[in-house]
């Protein structure tokens, strides 16, 4: 059985609290907490260690701007895809490091397809992928050009897409260590939500 485990956080948002205040329903003092978490964000899940030596499985550790940080442990690899799920039933798919599909994190449910051809050592100047959007639905297709560096002894490979219809336009960075595994990446998987993290821990037991 997988073992999973959860530690995620949601904001309240500036207004429900000011509301919340204005109608001498709760005080300040009890309001700060919150108001802190709307503006500064919700605290890191901090792996150290001992945290790793705890784990029996490889895990994710994933935040979602300010909003929310979760861990998400490894339930199988098929074909190179990587699956991540946690204690939420939400699942999340890697290939390479790159996001390729998202069901229930972050209410963010896609699917890219034709991925294939994405690994630290891609070839291509320009790749094209097709993005399929779930609650509301849409099929989009994005245009993506990368380039390839180093940072803090670890490849680096910048992806700048856009998606002109609907003028979306980001940078995702990956970062590989020696093995070419991800190490960590910096992602937009949805136009409507901030960027996503994704720390990587593989264990190797």
């Amino acid at each position: 059985m997988t073992y999973m485990t959860r530690a995620i956080k949601t904001n309240l948002t500036i207004s429900s609290l000011i509301i919340l205040v204005s109608c001498n329903a709760i005080s300040y003092t009890e309001l700060y907490p919150y108001f802190k978490n709307a503006v500064v964000g919700v605290p890191d899940i901090e792996i150290n260690d001992e945290y790793i030596k705890n784990k029996k499985y490889s895990f994710i550790r994933t935040r979602f701007g300010k909003s929310a940080t979760a861990i998400f442990s490894l339930s199988s690899i098929n074909n190179n895809i990587y699956t991540w799920v946690n204690g939420e039933s939400e699942l999340l798919k890697t290939y390479n490091g790159k996001v390729i599909y998202v069901n229930g994190v972050g209410m963010a449910n896609m699917q890219i397809h034709n991925f294939e051809y994405f690994s630290p050592k891609i070839s291509k100047e320009n790749a094209y992928y097709q993005i399929q959007f779930k609650d509301p639905g849409a099929f989009i297709s994005q245009s993506a050009t990368y380039s390839v560096n180093y940072e803090n002894n670890l490849l680096k490979l910048d992806e700048k897409f856009s998606s002109n219809p609907i003028r979306w336009h980001r940078s995702n960075k990956y970062l590989f260590d020696s093995r070419n595994m991800p190490s960590r990446t910096e992602q937009y998987i949805n136009p409507n939500l901030p960027l996503l993290e994704i720390d990587f821990y593989f264990l190797y037991k």
